[in-house]
């Protein structure tokens, strides 16, 4: 459990005080596109922020909670005006990168928000409250305007300077296309993302960089919702900073070549929670989002994966300044296979093992489940591509599941299958001797019967009599009993006799000593 759970009723009381709306009953709105569906609990990881990766934090998440690890995913689309549901209640739901740093520290934090999702870097209060990012993709800004626009298709730095400072280097008013030499005689129409954004300082910071460094103006500028195409689609004056990212999900608008500027985006936890394995299990340099089987994800997101430090980048560092180091996992990912064989050796056990094949011996580990999703263990290592663990289990036909993750640093893609077979039973032999004394060299006869607890089964298979480690008499059972008949191998006296049975696809041998007496021969 998190230690954060364990002070909910301070926490409850910090935020009512901070004017954060926090209930018992959440009053929820409709479940968002990008929303968890499920109700977190005390074990998950809950975050909010920025618009920018609100889709691929969703999709990677959904992967992620896939595997059913120990704490899962949760996390809330962009927005305002309504509730998201958290393990004590519920939050205003936030809108942007700042506002959701804002949850994690100060009089705005709320103890059951993890992380935050964001497309800038860390500012000075961010800093000095400890907050911590987790780089794991670039992203790049362009000015989008409308499919149909004019503006033209491509705009300078100098260029975009001058449309959000509106005046030209020379000193001129820009207030139409004209101004900058374009045909169109129309004003221009230049948006700024919300207050809060991500996108939105990380914006600014540039025009700052594209003015010498002296901060540019954006107040009085109109503001739109980050990446919301709502503004801009059906005005052909608008222009906007927008992620590349998302622009390629979003068709109403078109990006202008030309000025373009790189950025990482992040997951900001607070620094007391950067050690936590379910923190590091998600964001960290082995975590999910660093993994070969979150490359596609991101990449049908519109982002690149960063490559993780193994491989020269910095995915899954954790860091207070912004990510420059730009490079990316460009391996091809390695396809595998899980094969899943269960097997008992002993009463009311299973052992389940994995087999990893896929290019050359996969390393990582394998968690496993029963068939209800009901965990047995989890990161079992691999070693020489296979993993193994023993359980208790029902007895009869079981079907379990194994889920492998990569190690961290190779290529290898997770895979996973599932596997069906018979937990075996015990069972007890009965045998049955004379108790009389036999007559030198006279046939011995006698009887075995196996029982199987708790199936209607019979025993099949053979039952074999040891006399040291020598096999004199082997018999085969029908319908779980036998009769035994010692023809050799018996000396007068006391014979100690070893009766066993092997087991059959049902239950465990067993074995069951016995004694024979045999007369002294008489003497002619």
């Amino acid at each position: 459990m998190h230690a954060r759970k364990l002070l909910a009723g301070l926490a409850t009381a910090a935020v009512a005080a901070s004017g954060i709306a926090l209930t018992a009953a959440p009053a929820q709105a409709a479940v968002q596109p990008n929303d968890t569906t499920f109700a977190p609990v005390a074990a998950d990881l809950v975050g909010m922020g920025s618009d920018t990766t609100q889709e691929v934090v969703k999709a990677a998440a959904d992967a992620y909670n896939a595997t059913q690890p120990a704490s899962r995913v949760a996390t809330y689309q962009a927005g305002t005006g309504d509730t998201v549901a958290i393990p004590s209640g519920s939050t205003n739901r936030v809108n942007g990168s700042g506002d959701g740093k804002k949850l994690l520290y100060g009089t705005g934090n709320v103890a059951d928000i993890d992380f935050a999702r964001s497309s800038s870097g860390l500012n000075t209060a961010e800093v000095g409250a400890g907050l911590q990012a987790f780089p794991f993709a670039l992203d790049t800004i362009q000015i989008a305007k409308a499919a149909t626009s004019n503006a033209p298709d491509t705009l300078t730095g100098a260029q975009i300077l001058a449309i959000y400072e509106r005046v030209d280097a020379e000193g001129d008013p820009v207030n139409s296309w004209d101004d900058l030499g374009f045909t169109s005689t129309a004003a221009i129409t230049a948006y700024i993302p919300q207050a809060g954004s991500g996108t939105r300082s990380f914006f600014e910071g540039e025009l700052t960089k594209l003015n010498g460094g002296t901060a540019v103006s954006t107040t009085g500028l109109p503001t739109t919702q980050e990446h919301s195409v709502a503004d801009i689609q059906g005005n052909p004056n608008a222009v906007v900073p927008f992620s590349a990212g998302r622009a390629a999900r979003a068709p109403q608008v078109k990006l202008a070549a030309g000025w373009k500027a790189d950025r990482a985006v992040y997951n900001v936890v607070r620094g007391s929670d950067i050690g936590k394995p379910e923190v590091q299990d998600v964001f960290g340099t082995g975590g999910f989002l660093c993994s070969t089987e979150a490359k596609p994800l991101i990449e049908g997101a519109g982002f690149k994966q960063f490559a993780t430090p193994a491989k020269g980048g910095v995915c899954g560092t954790t860091t207070q300044a912004a990510t420059t180091d730009f490079d990316l996992n460009d391996a091809t990912p390695v396809d595998t296979t899980t094969a899943v064989a269960v097997a008992s050796d002993a009463a009311g056990k299973a052992r389940i093992t994995a087999k990893i094949a896929g290019g050359t011996t996969p390393s990582g580990s394998v968690s496993f489940f029963k068939a209800d999703g009901t965990v047995l263990s989890r990161n079992v290592a691999v070693a020489g591509g296979q993993a193994s663990f023993s359980v208790d289990s029902a007895l009869g036909a079981q079907n379990f599941r194994a889920v492998y993750r990569p190690a961290a640093g190779t290529n290898f893609k997770s895979s996973q299958g599932t596997g069906v077979g018979t937990v075996k039973t015990s069972s007890t032999l009965k045998v049955t001797f004379p108790k009389k004394a036999a007559k030198a060299g006279k046939k011995v006869k006698g009887t075995v019967k196996v029982t199987l607890a708790g199936v209607s089964s019979k025993a099949t298979g053979t039952v074999k009599v040891l006399k040291g480690k020598k096999t004199i008499a082997r018999v085969k059972l029908v319908n779980g009993k036998a009769k035994i008949t010692l023809k050799k191998g018996l000396k007068s006296g006391v014979n100690k006799l070893k009766v066993v049975w092997s087991g059959d696809a049902n239950a465990v041998g067993s074995q069951k000593a016995a004694k024979v007496k045999v007369a002294k021969a008489k003497k002619k």
